[in-house]
């Protein structure tokens, strides 16, 4: 048996030794999962990590996996340009930004003039370059000296910016699923006798109770803020006194009684999300 696993590769028949391995990696991942706060949930994430050093991209892969695990797929590349040529749909990436041939900044703005729905995440120890990052939208600059803290920041905003994108299924009028996406909600309302899903295109009725919508989108930046109302934190456009004002020019009310509740909550997800 063959394990990679960060800079280390074990060789090993021996049933017994391999089992010790696999133990002793199982509990640095649940160490560093803890220490990062946070329990990946998104199925199907895929990364890219792109550097000329075999160190580094072994480096990299170690401490994502150490916190995530086998539940996202790591892909590696020595270069810009074999990156660029496999020309393979990616969530992440994570970029070497001084490589030979095509440098970090070469390779980002030519790969997200063709998928400009990847976050890209460039890892380095020179500050300077960190202006021309603005050029393709960088989602974070990771310093090397720290990477395994600032890769768990990156991976808990990942999370919170994918896990709207997932897709969840609401029992309509007529006892068909409905599938819709979390991130098209604008709010949610009690309209007996149904549920209605405000959506960015359109209205969707639910047999559903509010309450197990609410149970599905919780964790997603959504809160109750009136008996009748579950509102999408990012589809607010301001808060004045007890009136919501949404971005797509509608207002709700907030009740008296969970005012105080609420405004907690949205001022701290709005600093969650602040640096996304």
């Amino acid at each position: 048996n063959v394990h990679k696993y960060g800079a280390h590769i074990f060789h090993t028949n021996d049933k017994e030794v391999w089992r010790r391995i696999m133990d002793t990696l199982k509990l640095k991942r649940k160490k560093a999962s803890s220490e990062c706060g946070f329990v990946w949930t998104i199925q199907g994430f895929r990364i890219a990590v792109v550097d000329d050093r075999f160190d580094w991209r072994l480096r990299i892969k170690r401490e994502v996996a150490l916190l995530v695990g086998d539940k996202i797929l790591i892909d590696e590349y020595e270069s810009g340009e074999k990156f660029l040529k496999e020309d393979q749909i990616y969530d992440l990436i994570l970029l070497d930004v001084e490589m030979k041939g095509k440098d970090g900044f070469e390779t980002a703005a030519i790969y997200a003039g063709k998928h400009d729905k990847c976050l890209i995440a460039f890892v380095t120890n020179h500050t300077e370059f960190w202006k021309k990052g603005y050029r393709v939208n960088a989602f974070r600059y990771i310093e090397k000296d720290n990477i395994r803290e600032e890769i768990a920041e990156m991976l808990a905003a990942c999370q919170r910016i994918f896990s709207k994108k997932k897709k969840m299924y609401v029992s309509g009028p007529k006892g068909t699923d409905i599938e819709i996406r979390v991130d098209n909600i604008i709010y949610i309302e009690a309209n007996k006798p149904f549920t209605t899903l405000h959506m960015k295109q359109g209205v969707v009725d639910s047999n559903d109770h509010m309450i197990d919508i609410f149970k599905e989108v919780k964790d997603n930046g959504f809160m109750q803020c009136h008996r009748s109302y579950i509102v999408n934190f990012d589809e607010i456009k301001e808060i004045d006194d007890n009136i919501i004002y949404l971005k797509n020019g509608e207002r709700i009310q907030i009740s008296e009684r969970k005012k105080r509740e609420f405004m907690k909550g949205y001022i701290s997800y709005k600093f969650s999300v602040a640096n996304q």
